[in-house]
């Protein structure tokens, strides 16, 4: 179902998860809001010597960041004991796995990069908040480059 605003149509949000090794198999992550944004590892431009004119663009590797908040919910029993064992931080440059998201960009496999928040709503909610990366050649596929990442 569409919503239309003056002309414009938005897609309502459905709730993807987040999941990785790890995390308590009673609690389930539901995706709240998430930002990825593509750019690139190494940019330079090529300039003349002579003139100082740009004539061309040296970048490297492609890269994906992706901020994402979830509400922490129970899977099982629905207890706040079970929603509350969401609230512990994957492990250094642990393989993060995005599902189901409407964003077909954020699925898929990513690399935690820290900035993890545990919060409450002022309605009572948990929720969690991490930064991630990804790393790949065609900005679709990460799952070569996370595979030693367990």
């Amino acid at each position: 179902m569409a919503y239309t605003n003056y002309g414009t149509a938005g897609v309502p949000h459905t709730y993807g998860t987040i999941s990785w090794s790890g995390l308590s198999a009673t609690c389930e992550l539901l995706i709240t809001s998430l930002e990825v944004t593509h750019d690139h590892a190494i940019k330079q431009d090529l300039i003349n010597p002579t003139t100082g004119e740009v004539i061309g663009a040296a970048n490297g590797r492609e890269m994906y960041s992706c901020r994402v908040s979830a509400l922490a919910v129970s899977k099982t029993t629905h207890t706040v004991a079970n929603a509350a064992a969401a609230l512990v931080s994957p492990g250094a440059r642990i393989k993060v796995t995005i599902a189901s998201d409407r964003n077909s960009d954020a699925n898929g496999d990513w690399i935690y990069d820290g900035g993890f928040t545990a919060s409450e709503t002022s309605d009572g909610f948990a929720t969690v908040s991490l930064n991630l990366v990804r790393y790949t050649a065609t900005g679709s596929d990460a799952t070569a480059l996370t595979t030693a990442v367990s």
